[in-house]
């Protein structure tokens, strides 16, 4: 099994409480290129140096 990490900043203001916002960024944006199955394994919300969040990711790669 091969593990990935994906990550993604956050530039536009996003609903926190909304556990569908981050379903959605996830899925839509940082792994919609990704042809077989996997399994997400972790997801870590942090701030950069700009101030902006950035979502970050670890995929575990089943194919």
């Amino acid at each position: 099994m091969k593990s990935k990490v994906f990550n993604q900043e956050l530039i536009a203001p996003i609903d926190f409480e909304n556990p569908f916002v981050i379903d959605n960024i996830i899925k839509e944006k940082m792994l919609i290129h990704l042809d077989g199955e996997y399994e997400i394994k972790a997801v870590n919300l942090s701030l950069n140096r700009k101030d902006n969040y950035v979502i970050i990711v670890l995929v575990e790669l089943l194919n």
